[in-house]
């Protein structure tokens, strides 16, 4: 049987004034979980303790005195539950308004004696494993330049250190749903877990980190070390850590093993870590007609469904800041893109980020969404282009008074002369157009 126990420590670093990271981390428990706020002075602090509340409620409804749950679909279902519970916060309280959050989580799932972990992740707060020394990063960062990185712009280093390393495509509570990554993995003794916010990664190496990991046996320990080691490489964000350990449950589940960690901790983790069991190996399995004839109509399938949905994910255009955040362009696809169909940039724009009003750089980064690149151009058009409209005053001739003349008295005996009436047409008042430009005006 297998069992989980580690350690945490979150600190605010030497920049930042609060603390928006959150941590789910009992000493002997079968879930771990990191959460990396953002959004405004409480946003971000409301939204990861939210989401991680919500969680823990969740999966409170289907765990069995605490033990693994039975399946990763339950995980999944935790997070999605993560979200609407701080989408809807969000939208019932305009101060919280636009809040979101990082979130990952490890847990013991399985029943005895076949356990497995699940992992979860939405957003660029990360799970690493360290396996017979060797660290590798489980998830993948769901952000702009990760993007990037996978379809070849740029490198790992040029990632590490781009301006816009910050900005997520996908995240807790920003949209009513969420799309969420998922794994199962195999629990081995032996192994370590690493749940990390980017105040971490940012500021220590990978190889640094492996080093640490490798050198403490304590969780809490190595956890405490790594948030160290962050502080001392410019604590530029928050930074949380969770280590856990992968052990075999000897009869003491419930109890914190390590929560007094000595010699016989440490010996019982070096020696987990020398000899893990290896992986089962895989039965063959026996390829008949049938299974060829189901193999054709499955690809078939998929290749229909591939289809669609890459027509559905390039049939959409929006507006947005490029990938070095100084121009707008208008890309093609969805915003956060389909599978592995990514948004394309179609077009940039001769429209300055910098030179844009705080309402429409607002505007700009909501990724307006047409079906067309003409809609998209008109779109920006009118965004950036703001016509006043003047109207002068109308002037109108100045009447003299009339003064009516002086009557003379004619003799009654002057002849009655006919004088024809002359008709004057009247001289028409010209009517002034005023015509309305509309003002066009950014939403807030």
């Amino acid at each position: 049987m297998i069992r989980l126990a580690g350690g945490a420590h979150s600190d605010v670093g030497r920049v930042r004034t609060n603390n928006q990271d959150a941590a789910l981390a009992e000493r002997t428990s079968a879930v771990y979980a990191v959460a990396d706020g953002m959004g405004g002075h409480r946003g971000g602090e409301v939204a990861s303790a939210l989401a991680l509340e919500a969680l823990v409620n969740q999966l409170a409804s289907v765990r069995v005195g605490g033990g693994p749950l039975d399946g990763v679909e339950r995980v999944v279902d935790a997070v999605i539950g993560a979200n609407e519970a701080v989408f809807e916060e969000a939208r019932g309280n305009a101060e919280l308004f636009g809040m979101g959050t990082t979130l990952c989580v490890l847990a013991l799932i399985g029943v005895p004696g076949q356990e497995q972990l699940a992992v979860a992740n939405v957003g660029d707060s990360r799970i690493y494993l360290l396996h017979e020394g060797e660290l590798t990063q489980l998830t993948e960062d769901h952000s702009l330049v990760q993007g990037l990185v996978r379809d070849g712009q740029l490198t790992a280093d040029e990632a590490a250190v781009h301006p816009n390393r910050n900005i997520l495509t996908r995240a807790i509570g920003v949209e009513p749903v969420v799309e969420v990554d998922w794994w199962e993995w195999p629990a081995l003794v032996g192994d370590r877990y690493l749940l990390c916010s980017d105040g971490l990664f940012n500021e220590v190496s990978d190889a640094r980190i492996a080093a640490t990991l490798r050198q403490l046996a304590d969780p809490v320990e190595a956890a405490r070390t790594l948030v160290s080691l962050a502080n001392a490489g410019g604590g530029r964000d928050n930074v949380t850590c969770v280590v856990v350990d992968v052990l075999e449950d000897d009869g003491g589940a419930g109890v914190p093993m390590l929560a007094d960690p000595g010699a016989t901790a440490a010996a019982t983790l070096a020696a987990s870590l020398k000899d893990p069991p290896p992986l089962p190996e895989p039965r063959p399995r026996r390829f008949t007609l049938r299974v060829l004839a189901f193999v054709a109509v499955l690809v078939i399938l998929v290749a229909v469904a591939g289809l669609a949905i890459r027509t559905w994910a390039r049939n959409s255009y929006f507006v947005a800041a490029t990938a070095t955040g100084d121009k707008v362009a208008i890309y093609r696809g969805r915003p956060d893109g389909v599978l592995w169909f990514d948004p394309e940039v179609v077009t940039i724009t001769e429209h300055v980020v910098s030179q844009l009003t705080e309402r429409q750089r607002v505007q700009v980064d909501g990724r307006h969404t047409t079906s067309s690149v003409r809609e998209a151009t008109l779109w920006l058009d009118n965004l950036v282009t703001t016509t006043a409209t003047t109207v002068a005053p109308v002037s109108r001739p100045t009447t003299a008074p009339i003064t009516a003349p002086t009557a003379t008295v004619l003799p009654t005996t002057v002849p009655t002369t006919t004088v024809p009436t002359t008709t004057v047409p009247a001289t028409p008042v010209p009517t002034t157009a005023l015509a309305e430009t509309p003002i066009t005006a950014a939403a807030g």
